[in-house]
C-alpha cells in the first residue's frame, strides 16, 4: 500500500491543489517544450491517480506497476533529470530517488498484489477464471 500511496502527493499536486500550483506545473511543462502543457499536467495527474489506486488497493497490480515504471522513466527523461546526474537533492533534481522508486514499484510487476489485494480477492471469488486474468 505504501508504494502506491507515494503517488498521492504528486496526483494531488497536479489535480487538486488549486489554480496556482496548476499554473506552476503548466508553466514548467511548457518550459520543457511539452505539447499542450495544460493537458499534459492533467494526464500526469490521472496516470498518478490510476497508479495510486492500482498499487495501493492491489487492483490490476502488475499492470499498474508496469505503467508506473514507464511513467517514472519517461517523466524523469522529459524533465531532464538524467542529464542532471545521480543525486536527487540537487536544485533541479537528479535521478537517484526516481530510480529507487522505479525499483520498488517494479517488484510488484513480478510478484503481484499479495494476499490482501483486490486481485487475490477476485481470484478467490471467481476461481473459474483463467489464472492470468487477475494475476
Amino acid at each position: 500500500m505504501y508504494v502506491g500511496m507515494m503517488f498521492i502527493a504528486h496526483c494531488a499536486e497536479h489535480l487538486f491543489a488549486g489554480p496556482i500550483p496548476f499554473s506552476v506545473f503548466t508553466g514548467y511543462f511548457a518550459s520543457i517544450n511539452q505539447p499542450f502543457p495544460t493537458a499534459m499536467v492533467v494526464l500526469a495527474g490521472l496516470i498518478e491517480m490510476a497508479v495510486t489506486i492500482g498499487l495501493a488497493s492491489g487492483f490490476m497490480t502488475r499492470i499498474a506497476a508496469l505503467g508506473a515504471v514507464a511513467y517514472l522513466f519517461v517523466s524523469v527523461g522529459l524533465g531532464g533529470h538524467f542529464g542532471v546526474g545521480y543525486v536527487w537533492v540537487l536544485t533541479t533534481g537528479g535521478w537517484e530517488f526516481p530510480a529507487l522508486w522505479m525499483f520498488a514499484v517494479s517488484i510488484f510487476a513480478f510478484i503481484g498484489g499479495g494476499p490482501v489485494s483486490v486481485d487475490t480477492w477476485l481470484k478467490n471469488k471467481f476461481p473459474e477464471m483463467p489464472k492470468h486474468s487477475f494475476d
